[in-house]
């Protein structure tokens, strides 16, 4: 079992505080290989060595009796002047390994390696294939309760890289993994459940199908801009309507707004509903009714399209129907049947006490 409690972890830039994570708490359970999913910069590496213990965070506190690897074929631990040898029996005194075991750690990463005689050679005289071969060895060589794998399942040349895979899938076979990886292939075959990284926040999912799937959405919609997802709602709609978590119809001061909660990203999108946007913007069936003689019939059929719009989406409304000579509505003259046509659609109405209910909606979603 993995615990955290109230973890935040940052790195200072030029633009401010990065986020990794922001005042997290979660439990990974025990028994379960983990995936690790977030789009490019999520800090998905960080995270992995925070769960190790070979990052810490800023505040808060990671939990665990188990022990951890080092991240597979992770080859900058080594010191340079030492050699191979040397640095495989130092990392097995750590370890508290005796000298029966130390010796039987040191043959067989010589046996695995495959590097000859630079075994015995300075590190820094070994090419970074070498080093990767030697570090992929060493990680073989313990019992560990995770091992932590970001991207790597195998090293070197073709051959030993089927041969390093195979060594690992034995090993996973006695030991939990955390994994980081961008193959979703590898991550369905090796990982039983997934953690997305996203904005600070961590979303867990009891199925690694469901944070591919999760992740996914993310990194579609990753860097959209605002102007883009409204192209979407003019010219296609039913793109547009897929993306829509949550949608609100809000009266302010005389004005309606559409309100769309985007899925994925943190993102609104805010349309005022004026007379030009219902009669252009909702479908062409509305754009026809609005040319035509607009007598309280044509009115009638307007709102009850435009109703019918926002039930698609369950939109949630929000309308002081206390206040009356509103200006700037859409056919202010009809604003009673209109609140009348709502209720009989049966959409959630609820009345507005006071302006400040359209400022902490706003609020909510900005913090979504």
């Amino acid at each position: 079992m993995i615990v955290l409690e109230n973890v935040t972890k940052y790195y200072k830039t030029n633009l401010g505080k990065k986020y990794i994570l922001k005042n997290v708490s979660m439990t990974i359970p025990e028994g379960v290989n983990v995936g690790i999913l977030g789009i490019n910069g999520a800090g998905k590496s960080t995270f992995l060595r925070m769960l190790g213990g070979i990052d810490f965070p800023n505040s808060g506190k990671i939990i665990s009796n188990k022990t951890f690897s080092w991240p597979m074929g992770l080859a900058g631990g080594f010191q340079g002047s030492m050699t191979g040898r040397q640095n495989v029996r130092f990392v097995a005194r750590i370890f508290g390994k005796d000298e029966k075991e130390v010796k039987k750690i040191i043959e067989f990463v010589k046996e695995f390696s495959e590097i000859g005689d630079y075994f015995d050679m300075p590190i820094k005289t070994y090419s970074s294939g070498m080093k990767s071969r030697l570090s992929f060895a060493l990680s073989l060589a313990f019992d560990f309760d995770y091992l932590l794998i970001d991207e790597t399942l195998s090293v070197g040349d073709t051959r030993f890289k089927e041969k390093s895979k195979e060594a690992l899938m034995k090993k996973i076979e006695k030991s939990n993994v955390l994994m980081v990886s961008h193959s979703m292939s590898d991550l369905k075959k090796i990982c039983d459940v997934g953690i997305v990284l996203n904005n600070g926040n961590i979303e867990y999912y009891d199925k690694i199908s469901d944070a591919i799937e999760r992740y996914q959405q993310i990194n579609l919609m990753y860097g959209i801009k605002e102007e883009e997802i409204k192209d979407l709602f003019f010219y296609k709609r039913n793109k547009f309507d897929s993306l829509v978590k949550e949608a609100f119809f809000i009266e302010d001061e005389g004005k309606f707004y559409l309100i769309f909660i985007i899925k994925y990203i943190n993102k609104y999108i805010l349309f005022e509903v004026n007379e030009e946007f219902l009669c252009k913007r909702i479908n062409p069936t509305i754009e026809e009714l609005c040319v035509q003689k607009r007598d309280n019939l044509t009115e009638e059929k307007i709102l009850r399209h435009f109703t019918g719009f926002l039930k698609r989406f369950n939109t949630k409304v929000f309308l002081d129907i206390e206040l009356q000579n509103k200006s700037d509505v859409i056919f202010s003259k009809r604003k009673e049947f209109f609140i009348k046509i709502l209720k009989n659609q049966k959409i959630n109405l609820l009345k507005k006490e006071e302006k400040n209910i359209i400022l902490n909606i706003i609020k909510k979603m900005e913090q979504l």
